[in-house]
């Protein structure tokens, strides 16, 4: 990076006043804009400032911190691709402080995640090779059958419920575990591990049609919460 100044030629030709014009703007190109590199194929410390108003390139960048922003005022970090690629891993946050992934997706081609956690993936799946994992909430305002959740029976054939309801009017619940899977056209599935603090305040079965298959419940009240959790397997 270089700052363009005008040198002097001759000091016949100059005054004092450009001579201290020139001074301050050597120290101000030196605290503002000049930076020192040196050629260390190890990487040593490199000191000054600089700002590039434009594109920078590097094959190999090294920093200690990358923010979005400028100077004086952080900012959203804009990353102008959809690929991170590492040898080893990728690190959002560290061990003392909670860091918010904000992202549609986050896809792993190989590697592992180890200690990762995800505080909140609204109504979304986790995918891996060969299964995923989703939940489903639903509020009924009546007593008929409704469908919690559905996912494609040519793309999966077993699922694993575990469900919970809640009675939001006589505060009873009930919690079980439910399995499903289809032969291409007829749905099975099984609950189990049945538990309530009263009676039974819901019924699960599950149906499909070429494409889909769907688990309803139908509840014995009018105001009743179901949250779900599935895991799901592929065909």
């Amino acid at each position: 990076m270089a700052e363009q100044l005008t040198p002097i030629q001759s000091l016949a030709n100059n005054t004092m006043t450009t001579l201290v014009a020139l001074a301050n703007a050597i120290v101000n190109t030196m605290a503002t804009t000049m930076v020192t590199a040196n050629g260390s194929a190890n990487g040593a410390l490199t000191n000054g400032n600089g700002y590039v108003s434009g594109i920078f390139g590097s094959s190999i960048l090294v920093t200690g911190f990358l923010r979005g922003g400028n100077v004086a005022t952080s900012a959203n970090l804009l990353i102008g691709s959809n690929t991170f690629v590492n040898a080893s891993s990728m690190t959002v946050g560290n061990s003392s402080s909670n860091t918010v992934l904000d992202a549609i997706s986050v896809t792993s081609r190989v590697g592992a995640f180890t200690n990762a956690t995800f505080s909140y993936l609204p109504q979304s799946n986790v995918s891996f090779a060969n299964c995923t994992i989703s939940e489903a909430d639903l509020v009924t305002t009546g007593t008929s059958a409704v469908n919690i959740d559905s996912w494609s029976i040519t793309q999966f054939r077993t699922a694993e419920y575990l469900v919970q309801v809640v009675d939001n009017v006589a505060n009873n619940y009930q919690t079980a575990k439910i399995l499903v899977t289809h032969d291409g056209v007829t749905p099975l599935w099984d609950e189990y591990s049945v538990l309530t603090t009263n009676t039974n305040i819901a019924t699960f079965s599950a149906v499909a049609n070429t494409t889909t298959l769907s688990l309803q419940v139908t509840p014995s009240s009018t105001n009743t919460t179901i949250r779900s959790v599935r895991t799901t397997l592929k065909a």
